[in-house]
């Protein structure tokens, strides 16, 4: 157990947090066990089933991953980036009309809101649109985007870490290519 954990064993929170610990470290069934053990304590805790949807992607486990993120996005009454993580879901599931829908839907929040560019560019990835996903990469540079703190390790943008672009993103930002 972590000192967390040992302080506080029933938080929703530092348990979901083990789970992203695991997630990133890419122990992907250890993180999918985290986040149920998370949703026994409470069930409708929406970031443990987002979380879970998320590592239900990296296990190529599609179906599983929408159920999870629409239970999320039902219980936390609606966000951009779970809408993203969503979109980038329905286009790996073969859904590419709901994906693209899900970022002109971004894309025209924009103009009301905020939408991280970083959400975006992962959309992007699961859409496959390489160029477009380094062109919010990069906007997310320029707006100093919380989310790159994770680029060096974040498993929706696998597809990207051969392209040169990506290296030079990091170099640029410091961080290691932990992927």
């Amino acid at each position: 157990l972590t000192t967390a954990q040992k302080l506080d064993p029933l938080s929703l929170i530092v348990n979901a947090s083990l789970g992203l610990q695991f997630y990133y470290a890419r122990r992907f069934d250890e993180a999918i066990e985290q986040f149920q053990f998370t949703l026994v304590m409470d069930p409708n805790f929406a970031m443990a089933h987002f979380f879970l949807g998320e590592t239900y992607l990296q296990r190529n486990s599609y179906p599983e991953a929408i159920t999870a993120i629409q239970k999320a996005i039902s219980l936390f009454g609606g966000s951009l980036n779970m809408s993203a993580v969503l979109g980038y879901a329905q286009a790996l599931n073969g859904n590419t009309d709901e994906a693209k829908k899900k970022l002109d839907l971004l894309n025209e929040q924009a103009d009301h809101q905020y939408v991280s560019a970083y959400d975006r560019a992962v959309l992007c990835t699961g859409l496959g649109l390489k160029d477009q996903a380094f062109e919010w990469l990069e906007r997310a540079f320029q707006e100093r985007s919380y989310l790159l703190v994770y680029l060096g390790v974040d498993p929706f943008l696998e597809s990207l870490r051969s392209d040169p672009r990506y290296e030079r993103l990091l170099t640029r930002m410091d961080i290691k290519n932990e992927g």
